[in-house]
């Protein structure tokens, strides 16, 4: 199988950097995603206030909701 030029520019992508790069992909579900994450950070007694990287533990794992994406 052939791929087109597009395609052959994404596959360079992930090649060189791993991973997938697909803008708009998760638009309608971006809200709940959101919400979902700032749950989990606040029962993990986490606050995510942008200056600076916050990890949580788990997220996939710790929400069904979010574990539905995989």
């Amino acid at each position: 199988m052939e791929l087109t030029p597009p395609q052959q520019h994404w596959r360079r992508y992930f090649d060189d950097f791993g991973f997938l790069w697909l803008p708009g992909f998760f638009a309608a579900e971006i809200g709940w995603i959101s919400q979902e994450f700032e749950r989990l950070l606040d029962a993990q007694g986490s606050t995510h206030d942008g200056t600076r990287r916050t990890g949580c533990q788990s997220p996939f794992e710790s929400s069904a909701r979010l574990g539905s994406l995989l």
